[in-house]
């Protein structure tokens, strides 16, 4: 009788190891793996400031995404604050928060499993600190389905010499906004549009005759180098740049007082100045402008904030967000037409320093609790006094047989 333990464990390991030949010679059967469906294609990586970077792929399916992000290919776990909040094909999240110049690597969580490039993480650099533009365009549009209908969540990229790719999201009625700094007036730039199962789209266009674009739709592939500026499409696009004043602005402060008596010729935006922080996620723009002006108002965050404001008699407007502004580095862009019908445009940068201390802070995990260790009962003698050396052999063969078992389902996999 006091063999029978030990027979038992000699039978459990050759359970395990016929288990495990089982298993690798049947992996295809019991692979639990991701749908190939799921699997990230089309990855880029755009949107690249000091702070962060935009990470954009696609699924045949649609899933939910995130990203893992790390300062060592073997040390992926920090996941980013941005992620599909809904299952989609076209992904598009956002890392903020990150160290100025710093290699990071990263890989893509799609419908709950971690993806890399083909065995290795993707991985790029941050800038080394916020960059001065020479130069800005903005660039708009609108993307339709080949059924003319709006294509939503669609990502719309922006390439050319000299210029860091940026990309961004269509909304709901397929419309999209994008800042492209660096570009010469008569520079061509690319356009790809990627709509997933919706198909994809490519234009090349002349960076001073951006705003709007005509209408793209998915599966053409369009040449806009000679489009003309004349009317309504695509009036003469110039950008503003305010004299120094006199007397500092206040930042975020409400101004007191009344609208000067000289009326306004153009759009002026007093809340901010360029590249200034601010510490609050819903700052109040304000400004001054001819009365009864139709402003449009985008904010180029993690996704685009859309509005309008109007000049009132006084000769003020101001526009507060809807929802609070991310953490990171944002741009606010002020369009409206002139007296003469001229379509003008104000771009300032920002940055959102949020009191609640960086996104990127991973969660310590609960200390577990002590408890008792578990009691081995050991088989009665017929001396009734327990006889040790039988436990022993019994459990190192179970755990041996339990480990087998465990390595021929990993090794499977």
């Amino acid at each position: 009788m006091k063999k029978i333990p030990t027979i038992i464990a000699i039978l459990i390991l050759i359970i395990a190891v016929a288990a495990g030949v089982f298993f690798v010679q049947n992996q295809q059967i019991f692979r639990i793996g991701a749908s190939p469906d799921a699997a990230p294609q089309d990855v880029r990586i755009t949107n690249i400031k000091d702070t962060g970077f935009t990470v954009t792929w696609t699924t045949d399916k649609k899933t939910a995404g995130s990203v893992l992000v790390g300062e060592s290919a073997t040390n992926i776990t920090t996941p980013v604050t941005a992620l599909d909040t809904t299952a989609v094909n076209t992904h598009f999240v956002s890392a903020t928060t990150l160290k100025p110049g710093i290699t990071y690597f990263f890989k893509i969580v799609s419908d709950g499993t971690n993806y890399d490039n083909s065995g290795i993480p993707w991985q790029t650099q941050t800038l080394a600190g916020p960059t001065t533009s020479t130069s800005s365009f903005l660039v708009s549009g609108n993307v339709l389905t080949s059924a003319s209908q709006p294509a939503s969540d669609a990502i719309v990229y922006i390439t050319g010499p000299a210029i860091s790719p940026v990309s961004t999201k269509t909304t709901t009625s397929g419309s999209f906004v994008l800042t492209v700094e660096n570009a010469t007036p008569t520079q061509v730039l690319q356009l790809f549009v990627q709509g997933g199962p919706l198909g994809i789209s490519s234009a090349q266009f002349l960076a001073s005759s951006a705003n709007p674009l005509p209408a793209i739709v998915l599966g053409q592939t369009y040449n806009f180098q000679t489009q003309s500026q004349d009317q309504d499409s695509s009036v003469p696009n110039a950008n503003i740049n305010l004299p120094t004043e006199s007397t500092p602005s206040s930042g975020f402060n409400v101004p007191s007082g009344t609208a000067s008596g000289t009326p306004k010729t153009t759009i002026t935006l007093e809340s901010v100045d360029e590249k200034e922080t601010i510490k609050t996620t819903k700052p109040e723009f304000f400004g001054e402008g001819p009365a009864g002006t139709t402003i449009t108002i985008v904010v180029h965050s993690e996704e685009n904030i859309s509005s309008t404001a109007k000049v009132d008699s006084k000769g003020q407007w101001s526009w507060t967000p809807p929802a609070g502004l991310s953490p990171g580095q944002h741009t606010i862009t002020l369009s409206w037409k002139d007296a003469s019908g001229i379509l003008r445009t104000l771009t300032r940068s920002f940055v959102v320093s949020a009191s609640e201390g960086p996104a990127f802070e991973a969660t310590p995990s609960a200390n577990a609790s002590p408890s008792a260790s578990p009691r081995i009962s050991l088989p009665s003698t017929s001396s009734g006094v327990p006889v040790s050396g039988i436990a022993a052999p019994t459990l190192i063969g179970i755990f041996a047989g339990i480990i087998l078992i465990v390595g021929a389902i990993i090794l499977a996999l």
